[in-house]
This record gives structure tokens, sequence and C-alpha cells, in this order.
């Protein structure tokens, strides 16, 4: 008779396997209703039997022993030569008791005539002494002895000179600063019989001296920059020439070397 299996509609949780609804058993309201002609109960085929893994579930003591039985055999038939071929050869070495030894049996078999046997007798007997191989004893070969190894020594070349020379960091002096000089007029358009100053900034200390080149002479004015680097050089304009550009050149000196620059001013009525 086939088995029935409950089957629970969409929507309703799966039961365990085997789970049949007990008496009075109704389902959850929260559930969805089951659909129109709805079938709870399905017919489960029933399984065939037979077949040698169905036969060996159903027998596992007579599967097992039969599994070990022919692992037996196996290694039986395996480990069988092996074994004869050993005894062949352990028989092959063992010596023979009924073999007689001859003269070229052993390297070292001597031979030695009978002292009442007679050389032309055919009944002469000869006696032989076998003695055993005796295998000279060598002294052990030294074991190689390995010397260290020898570091060869670095030649210095004129290259290697020339190396370590670009790698020693060069010495420069320490150049000084370049010398400026700055000049301008406090008036370019001074009138007649007043002072103009030619207003110069340099270096510290620097020696300044000022030309002013008029339209007939030429005047120069020398002084001493201060610890600021201001120097202040004042021309009287007396009765220079109306509106001639007198050109001012400005010479500036110190220890590192010296500077020049030039400004202008125009005599106005």
């Amino acid at each position: 008779m086939p088995a029935r299996r409950w089957t629970s509609p969409p929507g309703w949780p799966e039961p365990p396997a085997g789970w049949q609804p007990p008496t009075g058993w109704k389902p959850d309201p929260s559930w969805p209703p089951a659909p129109s002609g709805w079938n709870f109960w399905t017919d489960e085929p029933a399984q065939k039997s037979g077949g040698p893994l169905r036969w060996a579930g159903r027998h596992k003591l007579l599967s097992t022993g039969g599994v070990l039985l022919l692992l037996i055999i196996v290694i039986a038939s395996t480990a069988h030569p092996k074994a004869t071929k050993t005894a062949a050869i352990g028989h092959a070495l063992s010596p023979s008791r009924s073999a007689t030894p001859t003269a070229t049996s052993s390297p070292a078999a001597l031979t030695v005539p009978s002292a009442t046997a007679s050389p032309a007798a055919s009944g002469s007997v000869a006696t032989t002494i076998a003695s055993p191989s005796t295998t000279a004893s060598q002294p052990p070969a030294k074991a190689a002895t390995t010397a260290p190894p020898v570091t060869p020594t670095p030649h210095v070349t004129a290259s290697t000179s020339a190396s370590a020379a670009a790698i020693v960091p060069k010495q420069t002096a320490t150049q000084a600063p370049a010398l400026g000089c700055t000049v301008s007029m406090s008036n370019p358009h001074p009138s007649h019989n007043t002072t103009t100053v030619v207003i110069v900034t340099t270096a510290p200390g620097a020696s300044v001296s000022a030309t002013a080149q008029y339209k007939t002479t030429n005047t120069t004015h020398t002084t001493t920059a201060d610890g600021t680097g201001h120097a202040d050089l004042p021309f009287d304009i007396s009765r220079a020439t109306y509106g001639y550009t007198v050109a001012v050149d400005v010479h500036v000196t110190v220890r590192s070397g010296s500077a020049s620059c030039s400004t202008s001013f125009t005599p106005s009525a």
C-alpha cells in the first residue's frame, strides 16, 4: 500500500517528515486559506528493492567481511613473489656442501704436488690447498681539507682614487652677496640756489662717490654709507643751466668689489 504524505498549501509552514495532524487540529487563523480543492494528502510511490548498494546497506556485516577478505587476498598475492625472490637469492648465496672447489674457484687457490708423486705417473695426486681470499686492508682515505677562502686584497688604481676623491664633499668658499647700488634724487627739478640730495642705498660701510655732470663742469662728492647702507650726498645747484639734464654717476666700493648706478636731475626756474 503506498504511503501518504501531508502536503501544506501555499503560505503554510512545512511540518516535519511523517507529521500527521492530531485529532481536532485546526490551522492557525493567521495562515492564508487553502486553495479550493487542495489535496492535503499525497501518495508516495513505494521504493523499489534490489540493487547491490541497497543489498550492502541491509547486510553491512557481510559486506564488511567480504571487503576485508578481498584486501587480505590482494596483500598476500602481492607479498608472495617478493618472498620467493628473497629465498632464491639466499639459496644462491649459501655455499654448496657437495661442490668440489677447483683451482679456478678462488684466486688464492694453491696447488702443491705430492712429495712421492711422479710427474709421469697416471695416478699422481695433487693436493689443493685453498686459502681464503683476503682483502688487503687499505688505509682510509684522508678527508679532503678545504682551505679557508682567501679574500683578495683590493688594488688601488687611479680610477679607485678618483672615485674616492669624488665621494669627498668639496669645500667651497662662501661667496659674499652681490654688492648693491640704488640711487634717487630728493628733488629731481631743483631751482637756482637750492640744494638737491643724491640718496644712495648700498652695503654698510661702503665708500660712495657721486659725480654730477653739469653743462660746463663736473662736481664730485664722496661719503661713507652708514650701518644700514644709507648715504646722502647734497649738491648745491647755484645757477646751473635751466632745462639742462644733469647726469649723476654713483660708484660704491667695498673690499669684496664695487658697483655703479646713476640718476639725474634737471634745474628749473
